[in-house]
């Protein structure tokens, strides 16, 4: 069926916007057929080794990237949330990577690869845009790894907890500073390399400290500067023409 221009309107609307497409293309991009699916937490969007011809377009709520290592532990490499198009980089592989999974409740409007390599192949403006929606996860993967590889386990936390308050307020997700966060302890160990004893102890420091407060799955930032600065966080990696308060860099 044609895109739903209600459904998937503030997502499309990103991509012209963020990238100068036309009217042309962006009618182009609106004839792409697709399949709607509601999911629940925990489901598979994707599995690591399977064979992959879908994209996906998160619609509402926020799904995770994560690779299974041979002994079993997990590592969580991506979030993704309302209006981002996720996996369209696997249409050019045979088997997928990495597993995608719903984060919480979500609802997914799937896209085949196919169609939208054809939309590409007719409009090369598409293709750039969507590229650039490709860097710049990889730009975002790039500053989690450096995170990782050189920073502390509260800058690691502080760092995050800032990212996903610019991302979630890009898309008006962000109410008087309360983000959603239904991440479990040992979801946000794995996305940041830690135990979960460890993040329960500097989200407690974090609490103490006044910088946040976090109470049936919703994040309150209290002193966006201070956490700002005990994160070291500098929002370039993102590509967003505005932040948020004093964040310029």
């Amino acid at each position: 069926m044609p895109v739903d221009v209600n459904l998937l309107s503030d997502a499309i609307k990103n991509l012209v916007n963020e990238n100068d497409l036309s009217a042309t293309e962006q009618e182009a991009l609106l004839t792409i057929s697709y399949r709607i699916s509601d999911v629940e937490s925990g489901a598979y969007l994707l599995r690591q080794g399977n064979k992959t011809d879908m994209c996906f377009i998160i619609l509402m709520g926020l799904t995770f990237s994560n690779r299974i290592n041979g002994d079993g532990s997990r590592q969580i490499i991506a979030i993704n949330m309302r209006d981002d198009i996720v996996n369209v980089q696997s249409g050019l592989i045979e088997f997928a990577d990495h597993n995608i999974q719903a984060l919480s409740q979500a609802k997914i409007a799937y896209l085949s690869h196919t169609d939208i390599f054809k939309v590409v192949e007719e409009h090369p403006a598409i293709g750039r845009a969507l590229w650039r929606n490709t860097a710049i996860e990889l730009s975002i993967m790039q500053e989690w790894a450096v995170n990782i590889g050189r920073k502390s386990a509260k800058e690691r936390i502080c760092h995050f907890i800032c990212e996903l308050c610019l991302r979630q307020k890009k898309v008006e997700l962000m109410s008087k500073w309360k983000i959603a966060w239904p991440m479990t302890q040992d979801q946000i160990a794995d996305a940041l390399g830690l135990t979960a004893v460890h993040v329960n102890r500097i989200l407690k420091v974090l609490r103490k400290e006044g910088l946040i407060n976090i109470d049936k799955r919703v994040l309150t930032i209290i002193d966006w500067d201070l956490l700002r600065n005990a994160g070291d966080f500098r929002s370039a990696y993102l590509h967003y023409n505005e932040y948020l308060g004093a964040e310029k860099s």
